[in-house]
């Protein structure tokens, strides 16, 4: 009887063993899919063995901050190097005006100042044209007061004996007169020179003028 079990068990045995194979075979393949689908995540497996996922590294920014901080600060001295260029031509265009104003009243002042003077030159031509007494109460002659004018000094004031007409001109007798009159009356001159001349009314004319 027992060797009858242990013939049935020998003839078994080969059917045993790839039953058992066919377990292995298949154990490993769950294994090998299950290694392939699971995720990528901190401690997971694959045949035992930890797998590890590597760290996330942050993306390194595309503008460097020195460079936007260097692009800021040219972009602000560009700024007010053209307001300080802007204020420059603003102001020199103020001090053109202003000088050109200054120039213009200036001219204006002048113009006036000159109308002034041209009136005030012809008021005293017109009110010498027909003589004047001189501060001594000499009289001057419209003839003397033209020569007198025209030397620039003005109607009223004293006028040199050069410049006076005299007696043919109804004036007192200038100096060159009174010296004539004294040759003629001590005989110096001749005759001829001293013919219409009346020599002792040319002298009395004379002391009676206190300067000129």
């Amino acid at each position: 009887m027992f060797r009858d079990l242990a013939d049935s068990t020998m003839k078994r045995m080969p059917t045993i063993r790839g039953l058992a194979v066919l377990v292995v075979a298949a154990a490993a393949m769950a294994v090998t899919a299950c290694t392939s689908a699971a995720p990528d995540t901190p401690g997971s497996t694959v045949s035992g063995t930890p797998v590890s996922s590597a760290p996330l590294v942050p993306a390194t920014p595309t503008v460097d901050a020195d460079a936007a901080s260097a692009a800021a600060s040219q972009s602000a001295a560009a700024k007010a190097a053209e307001q300080a260029a802007a204020a420059s031509v603003a102001a020199a265009a103020e001090s053109a005006a202003a000088q050109a104003a200054a120039e213009q009243a200036a001219a204006e002042q002048a113009a006036a100042e000159s109308a002034a003077a041209e009136e005030s030159a012809a008021a005293e031509q017109a009110a010498g044209a027909d003589g004047w007494y001189t501060p001594n109460g000499n009289w001057i002659s419209p003839e003397t007061a033209a020569r007198a004018m025209a030397a620039g000094i003005a109607p009223g004031e004293t006028v040199p004996n050069y410049l006076r007409c005299g007696t043919i001109c109804g004036e007192g007798p200038t100096s060159g007169e009174v010296q004539t009159a004294h040759l003629c009356k001590d005989g110096v001159l001749p005759a001829d020179e001293c013919a219409g001349i009346d020599p002792d009314a040319i002298i009395a004319a004379a002391s009676s003028y206190t300067g000129w």
